[in-house]
């Protein structure tokens, strides 16, 4: 049986020392590597030594920082990269949405977590950041297949905001063996 392909993109990476989406990240490699050639893409580690796989997944490194101003790059660069190597990519966080309508041309199962509520609201942002952020999440949430969510107003969020369907998946991903399964067809 030949497996599927699945990368994850947008995390610092596996083995989880950051956050939520490193645990979510995690926790999938662990639950789904029976079933998927899985990739996670990692930025570069603070110590000297590189994994080259995680518990099975395949480590790919980019020298890149997952989160600040890099994150476009970092999250754009994997996305490319994913739409050649993977059946189904998983986005932690669209900071690079506006790549998304590239999928037309290579029909892959795109998976958008959106993170925190509104960030294209927060008063740190500079008006164009804000812009920006508002527009990669618009783009992510017409062109995702499917857009996850980790709580119930940021479901309402998107609703309201982009006229996006999502479903809620609080964070972890410790139950991803017990959840139902899902329809990517639709």
């Amino acid at each position: 049986m030949n497996k599927q392909s699945f990368s994850i993109i947008g995390s610092n990476g596996v083995p989880a020392e950051y956050g939520g989406f490193e645990t979510l990240a995690e926790n999938l490699v662990h639950n789904l590597i029976d079933d998927y050639r899985m990739e996670v893409f990692c930025s570069k580690p603070n110590q000297s030594v590189e994994l080259r796989e995680y518990n099975g997944a395949k480590l790919t490194y980019l020298p890149l920082k997952a989160n600040g101003w890099q994150s476009f790059f970092y999250d754009f660069f994997s996305t490319i990269k994913a739409f050649f190597t993977s059946d189904i990519l998983l986005i932690l966080g669209p900071s690079c949405g506006l790549i998304l309508p590239l999928n037309m041309l290579f029909k892959r199962i795109v998976m958008t977590n959106h993170g925190g509520l509104n960030e294209w609201e927060r008063e740190s942002y500079s008006p164009f950041k804000r812009r920006f952020s508002w527009l990669n999440h618009y783009v992510a949430a017409k062109f995702s297949n499917i857009n996850i969510v980790d709580n119930i107003e940021l479901q309402k969020s998107l609703r309201k905001n982009f006229k996006a369907k999502s479903i809620v998946i609080r964070y972890g991903g410790d139950h991803v063996l017990t959840s139902k399964q899902i329809d990517y067809s639709s």
